[in-house]
Order: C-alpha cells, then structure tokens, then sequence
C-alpha cells in the first residue's frame, strides 16, 4: 500500500470498536480529576493502517541518516496535528546533531615515553578519532585491555575493576575477548557461504539431498577453520550453519552470522553484550572512570584474514563515527604493530597479552611504571541532523510535571543506508530491506495511537503528556539521549520536568511469550499502578531491572522513573524477515490500551517518586527484561506459567 494513501488512512476519524473493558479493574477517578470522558480510546484501525505504511518497503526500513527517516517523521508529525496534539515548540519535528566524523584542523601529535627515551610517533601510525574531543593531554599510561564488563547474569570479567584510570591514558583493545572483528568474520563466511553456494547449485536443482548434505558439512568445517583461533577447541554450535527451510534452496550469510555472534562467548564463561563493546560505549565508559585520554589499539588476535591482520588499516577520520557529540578527551587509533614495538605491559608485547586474556578470560589491567605519552588532537566535528518528532498535551493544574510516552521510528534500512544484512528467501529472491515492523514499527503505531486517543479526547490530563518518536535508536539511543540530555528549551520543557517515562520497543508478539514489562524498580509508584491494569488472561512478566539497551535508559540515568514494554526478541529480530506478516497487530492494540490505562493514572496525579536501585542487578543492566530470575517481581496473571 502507498505511503500516502496510508498515511491519509490513519489521519480519517475511524469508528473506534471498544476493547474489553473490566470495570472493577479500570482506574477509578480520584475527586480531583477533570470533568470530561474516561479513558481515551485506541483507534485500532489506525493503528493498523500505520503499522503497515512503517514497516512498508516504500520508506526501505527507515535508517536514521537517510532521506527515509524524513519521510517517516513527516507522516507521524502529520498524525499528531491532525488530532489535536500540540506541537512542542512552533514544530513537531525536533532535529539533534550525529556527529558522524571529523576533519583535523590542525595535524595529530603522538609521542610514547618510557624512562628516558621519547619517541615522536610516525603520521602513518595512528590517526585522531572522531569521537575525540580536541586538546592536548599528557600523562602515565595504563592498560585496560578489551575495557569490557561481562553481563550480570554470567561470571563476573571486569577490565576496569582492579585498576586505577583516573587521570590516565587508558590503552584499550577493540572488540571483546575471543571475539573476532565483525566485519572481518562477515567477509570470511561471506567467501565460505559463496563458495557452498556455488559449489551446490547441481545438486540443489538435482534435488540430491545426500549431495547437499554433503556441502553442508564441508561449509561447517569451513567455518569451523576460520573461527579456531577464537573457540580454543570449543565446537561450532549445532545450529551452525542455519540452513533454509527448503534444503535446495541458497544459504544467505546472515543464517550463519547471527547463531555465531550469539555464541562467541564462552560456555561457562563471562558473556559481554554487544552494544557495550562498541567503541565509543567503551571510551565513553573510560572518560566516566576518569581517564585523560585512549589509545585504541585492534590487537593481532582480533583479525580473521592474515592479509588484514598485516595491513591493520587505520579507519577513515571522516566517516567513522555516529554520535550524538564527542567523548569528551583525546583519543587516537594505534596500529597493533607500533604499540607491539614501543609498550610493554609486565615486560610483554600487547599480542602476548591478548593472547593470555582471551585464553584465560582474566582482565590483565595494569599501569605501565615509566610510560607516558602526549597526544594533541585539533578537530572540528562533522555533523548531520536527524529527527525526533514531539507532540504534547497540556496538563492543567500539575502542568510543570512532564510525563513521557515514547518509542524510536528508526531501523537498520538497507546495506547501502544503515546496517542491514540482505537474506535469500526460500524461493531464491534476494530481500535487502530490513523493514522492522516490530522492531519498532510496533512501538511507534502504538504511541501515536495512545497521543491520537488523547487528542480526540475530551479528557484533560492534570500532567502534561509527551509524545516522543526517536530516531536513532539503532545507532546508539541518539534521539531519546538528546532529548532526556538537552530537551528543547520550549514549552512544555522550558519551565517543566519529566517525571516518568514510558518506552514502547519491540512489542509486536504478544502471541509468543507474552508482555514483559520492566524498570518496575525505578519507582515505588508503578506496582499499584500496574495493579489496576485489567491485563485479562494474557502473561505479563513484571521485571525490576532497567534494560540500557532502549530509549528510556538515558531518562532513567537522570533519576527519572522509567517503564519498559517489551515482548522479547526472535528470530526475524534485525533481519529483512522482521515484516508485518509476523506481527500480531491484535496484541499491539491491546498493549496500547493497557499503556492508556497507566497513562491516565500518571495523568491523573499517581504518585511516582523515584527509588534508586536497592541492588546492582536492579539498576541499569545490559541484559533484556526476562533474563534474569532474581529480578523478576512476579508475572501476571498468577495462572500462567509461560517460561520468559
């Protein structure tokens, strides 16, 4: 269906069909409340009708820095107006600044000290990262390793836990231990997924199966060879390679990346979860324990391809970034092979030590006694906008108090706009879109119905309601970190605070395990709220802890109670299969209409007073809600028994 014919769907006054509706479980009207309507009601057939126009090939899954995500913030502006949603400010739309490079306004000087000797680094050995900030530092060197922090729910692994950075230039490895460059393992099983390929078209139009099977396994020795050096003897899940439904049909790379990315971590060892080995995660992570400055190093261990390893090419200062601004201290890119000459880390080479710690998995931190270095880094960033689109509704009398419904618009788009990664289908057609129509096509249909009901209402909420649809959520929690970091110096935020924020991500498989509700910790307030939630027959897990992998996390980081709804991650998560066929549209409606209900009490006045984490486990973790029993509250409704 056309954007705009679906757009126009949305925008038209539809008969709303009331949802099941429990009396005795609805919140009851406290005496201050506004005269006017109860509860507002979701229009169900909006809802629909946006769900299909986000998750359509025609916006080419809607990557934060392409033209797409222009299209789709019109169209949600639009829907907003046309319901009696205010705009924040003279716009909807809010435009934040990606830095997504940099260029040197001044050359980049590297000098490496240890006891009387100085060494002024060669221009060709390292070059200025774009999430530097410019300045020019000097200080002790410490080591850190990988600065990796393994997950809550598996053995503890800390780089920084028994090491002092503060006020120190902190040498860090990319990646994580045993975990091979993304980009290099993605070329390498690109070449053996090619070559089954190839080497299989006979027998798979033969319909040979003893051939095909054949293949397969030469296809899993193959990987097996190219990830040795990173299993140290542990076999190949038995779910690599994932091979079609259809035997006869193509392999696509991605079928063997993701069961492998999902698996780099040792069995009985600690797991790290991957967007908090990033790189700019990581530096940011340092500046926090006070470091001055970072030398980046990939260690020798990290390629897959010896032709790589020996190259160690330097990344592109100009196109290397997406943030939403600098990390605040000089940092550099270091070739393995200039570090390997000049440091020593205990009287070893950086390769020895990574190798120790990826065989061990202990942190070898340590400060290096006698060596320093000066870095002087002059850049200017290079930015591009993207947009966040805000509407609101006024409170009346606790107007100043700011109540934030939210979820992100934005997805991985295509190979050549974001990070999509191209799947064969089953009948042999290529599909390079990754549509994310639950991840969040889902989230952001369900806000927009939840604004749409309110501004057709007409109810008057004593708090002021935020609407939010972020963009840049694929790409670091941009969009709603601009937001909860610097909002708009207008109404309502000028003069306003926020005092709860309610996220919607990824909740379109209701079907599956049910609703996983999590943050329940950050306010005393939420459990009496959600128990007048009428939730039917339906399993809701209610989960303490804060995910920090959404965009509530930067809200909760500034002492702001935050609820996360969320139905879990499958196997069309992050891929061109994520499309509205999967999503169960019933189950995103009635979602939307259980956030209503605790949109009303928070609108009404329902006391929700921050409460800090009792317990790091409670607190912002890096797993998903359901991972971790001890931090689960209970699930709803007592009867069900559906493992999370």
């Amino acid at each position: 269906m056309a954007w705009l014919a679906v757009t126009a769907a949305c925008r038209q006054s539809a008969s709303v069909t009331p949802a099941t509706e429990s009396p005795a479980t609805r919140p009851q009207q406290p005496d201050h409340a506004a005269t006017g309507e109860g509860l507002p009601r979701i229009d169900s057939t909006a809802v629909h009708a946006l769900l299909t126009a986000l998750a359509g090939d025609d916006l080419r899954g809607r990557a934060t820095l392409s033209a797409d995500i222009r299209r789709a913030a019109a169209a949600l502006a639009g829907n907003l107006r046309d319901t009696g949603v205010k705009p924040v400010g003279d716009d909807f739309i809010h435009d934040y600044a990606i830095v997504t490079g940099a260029r040197e306004k001044a050359p980049t000087r590297v000098t490496l000290g240890t006891g009387d000797r100085t060494v002024l680094l060669p221009t060709d050995s390292f070059v200025a990262h774009s999430a530097s900030s410019s300045a020019e530092v000097e200080g002790e060197l410490v080591f850190v390793g990988y600065a990796a922090n393994s997950t809550p729910d598996s053995p503890a692994y800390d780089d920084l836990a028994a090491v002092e950075v503060k006020g120190r230039i902190a040498i860090v490895l990319t990646e994580a231990p045993r975990r091979p460059r993304t980009e290099d393992l993605m070329g390498a099983l690109r070449r053996e997924v090619d070559h089954y390929n190839l080497a299989t078209t006979d027998a798979r139009l033969r319909k040979d199966i003893r051939a095909v099977e054949r293949g397969q396994r030469s296809l899993r020795t193959a990987i097996a060879k190219v990830l040795a050096p990173f299993t140290f003897g542990r076999p190949l899940p038995a779910s690599v390679p994932v091979m079609p439904v259809d035997p006869f049909s193509p392999l696509d790379v991605s079928a063997v990346l993701r069961p492998l990315l999902g698996s780099q971590d040792h069995a009985h060892g600690p797991r790290f979860e991957a967007r908090q080995t990033r790189l700019n995660a990581k530096l940011t992570r340092l500046r926090e324990a006070g470091a001055i400055a970072a030398i980046v190093v990939t260690g020798p261990r990290s390629f897959v391809d010896r032709t790589a390893r020996e190259r160690d090419a330097l990344p592109e200062l100009e196109t290397t970034h997406r943030s939403g601004k600098s990390v605040g201290m000089p940092v550099i890119q270091l070739r393995w092979h200039e570090a390997e000459k000049h440091l020593r880390i205990a009287g070893r080479k950086l390769s020895q030590v990574q190798a120790q710690i990826d065989r061990e998995l202990v942190p070898r931190s340590r400060v290096l006694p006698g060596a320093r270095a000066t870095i002087a880094v002059d850049i200017a960033p290079i930015e591009r906008p993207a947009p966040n689109v805000l509407g609101y509704i006024p409170g009346t009398d606790l107007a100043g108090e700011i109540v934030v419904i939210g979820g992100h618009f934005d997805h991985l788009g295509t190979p050549e706009t974001g990070d999509c990664m191209s799947i064969t289908r089953k009948d042999g057609t290529l599909d390079s879109i990754c549509n994310g129509a639950d991840d969040n096509a889902s989230g952001t249909a369900a806000v927009s119905a939840i604004a749409q009901a309110w501004g057709r209402s007409k109810r008057r909420p004593r708090r002021t309601l935020v609407f939010a649809h972020f963009s840049g959520e694929e790409i670091g929690l941009l969009g709603s970190s601009a937001i909860a970091e610097t909002p708009p110096d207008v109404a309502p935020f000028a003069g306003g605070r926020v005092v709860a924020m309610l996220n919607l991500d990824m909740i379109g498989r209701l079907r599956g395990k049910g609703l996983e509700v999590g943050g329940l910790s950050s306010s005393s307030g939420w459990a009496p709220i959600i128990d007048r939630v009428d939730f039917g027959s339906h399993a809701v897990l209610l989960e303490r802890s804060v995910t920090s992998r959404s965009d509530h996390a930067g809200f909760y980081r500034r002492g702001i109670p935050v609820l996360f709804f969320f139905t879990g991650v499958h196997d069309d998560y992050h891929r061109p299969s994520d499309e509205i066929g999967g999503v169960d549209v019933d189950g995103v409606i009635r979602i939307a209409d259980w956030v209503d209900e605790i949109v009303l009490q928070l609108a009404d006045g329902a006391k929700i007073p921050f409460t800090p984490a009792q317990r790091a486990s409670e607190g912002l973790v890096a797993t998903l809600p359901g991972s971790d029993p001890a931090t689960h509250t209970r699930r709803l409704p007592a009867s069900v028994s559906t493992s999370p």
